[in-house]
């Protein structure tokens, strides 16, 4: 796909056999997302430890849209297509719709969605990894108001794949700086949220991995702030089809330093002309 023009690039029906889109997604329709809440979550306890250690992890189970999801970044790997464009496919949005209730209780009735996002597929062999030590917001992501603090922005995460500490799972270092570094494992399905100014890595593959450590993640911030990056989008609805594949060309230019990007993927991206003009800022 990579030697194909531009121009083949946007249509939908090049994506749809790759990708194994719904029919509605591959004639680049969008629809509003189901909002399959995750019912059992104690956000008394999620709060408590969000606030103690600035993160917090959700035990998840390997249903949909994890499973299919799972399926297609296997099938862009073996492609050789960088992972990101599973956003193009509604079910990667659709995949965050069960934290809306989360998400609310700390960024407000309608936190907004960054222009930022990614997805890794790490190949099980020994000493791969994901991205390096680093934080997604140089600045503050929390701040008091009234005395009363209030978050300005989440990132989230979602594991597609089964991880552990053998499969380069993602640390995250605790505010608490005494405490070491804390692995986001679990099943597929496991989510964590953590504010945007914690450092946070990922670690090796074992030289016996069980399976790839395959994962997505989005942004979000309190509306009631200025913008952190624009445009700002609305999380209960994917972005139309034209749009995602922009923001994904987009990515691909932000973190092409992150990881290892097929060169002729990064020189599309870098040549990329956003079919409506859209900006979008760091």
């Amino acid at each position: 796909m990579k030697d194909l023009t531009h121009d083949q690039l946007r249509a939908p029906d090049v994506w749809q056999t790759v990708l194994d889109l719904p029919a509605a997604a591959a004639a680049g329709r969008s629809s509003p997302l189901a909002t399959n809440v995750i019912r059992d979550i104690d956000l008394p306890a999620i709060s408590e430890q969000f606030w103690q250690q600035g993160f917090a992890k959700f035990s998840g189970h390997n249903t949909f849209p994890q499973q299919p999801l799972a399926a297609t970044a296997q099938r862009l790997y073996d492609a050789g297509i960088p992972a990101a464009f599973i956003f193009l496919d509604p079910r990667a949005w659709q995949a965050f719709a069960s934290l809306s209730s989360v998400l609310s209780y700390f960024l407000g009735p309608s936190p907004a969605l960054l222009p930022h996002l990614w997805a890794w597929y790490i190949g099980p062999v020994a000493g791969q990894k994901g991205w390096p030590r680093h934080r997604d917001y140089e600045g503050d992501s929390v701040v008091k108001l009234a005395g009363e603090p209030q978050v300005i922005s989440l990132s989230a995460w979602l594991a597609l794949s089964d991880v552990d500490t053998h499969n380069a799972p993602l640390y995250v270092e605790p505010l608490t700086k005494t405490d070491p570094p804390v692995a986001i494992t679990g099943k597929a399905g496991t989510m964590a949220i953590w504010r945007q100014d914690l450092w946070h890595f990922s670690g090796d593959m074992s030289q016996n991995p069980q399976g790839p450590r395959v994962s997505l993640s989005l942004e979000f911030q309190n509306h009631a702030f200025e913008p952190l990056a624009v445009p700002l989008l609305n999380p209960a609805e994917p972005p139309p089809w034209a749009f995602r594949l922009d923001l994904i060309m987009a990515q691909i230019c932000a973190y092409k330093d992150f990881e290892r990007i097929d060169p002729k993927w990064r020189e599309i991206a870098e040549n990329w002309t956003p079919s409506d003009h859209a900006t979008f800022s760091q």
